[in-house]
């Protein structure tokens, strides 16, 4: 039933997103909300209050939204809280922002090194991944882990590619052993 939730709401912001042509606009949006509500996790608590009704709870998220996010964006988490569907906020907006980044060609990677980057370094990875991905755009997430010892792993939703040493080193030691 969950994935339902989020996927007929999600589905829906984001075919109001395309209608309007606020498709980006309400990707940043969303972004921003999801970082409200990971920050702010009493505020979902209350969304889920058995003691606080449906109507007080969309008055909440209206007062905290209203005028602060598209109108459509507003209206989809009125509408998923007045059905009691309060917890589920931070998922359908993932649900949304996953297919609006689709949709707009923006692909998300996360790239782990042994060490920290330079600025040419990563550069030329954004390049390099934008070449070989198809996306027209790409957000970067840079991670920071020593044990990986040297190279690079690069990850874009399922798709892993680890040049690690480490990697190289176990794969190595199994076919010695």
């Amino acid at each position: 039933m969950a994935k339902q939730v989020e996927s007929v709401y999600g589905t829906a912001l984001f075919n109001a997103g395309k209608e309007e042509g606020t498709l980006e606009n309400l990707l940043g949006q969303a972004k921003e909300v999801i970082l409200v509500l990971e920050q702010n996790p009493e505020f979902t608590r209350l969304l889920v209050h058995p003691e606080i009704g449906a109507d007080e709870k969309a008055a909440m998220v209206r007062k905290v939204f209203d005028g602060r996010t598209d109108d459509a964006l507003t209206g989809l988490l009125v509408a998923a809280t007045k059905k009691n569907h309060g917890d589920k906020l931070k998922a359908i907006l993932s649900f949304f922002v996953k297919i609006a980044m689709e949709e707009l060609k923006i692909g998300a990677a996360y790239v782990t090194s042994a060490v920290e980057l330079r600025e040419e370094q990563k550069d030329a990875v954004f390049k390099k991944l934008l070449q070989t991905t198809g996306y027209q755009e790409m957000e970067m997430h840079y991670t920071v882990e020593p044990g990986i010892i040297g190279g690079l792993i690069i990850q874009i939703g399922d798709r892993v590619v680890d040049s690690s040493i480490k990697t190289q080193l176990d794969s190595l030691k199994k076919t010695l052993i």
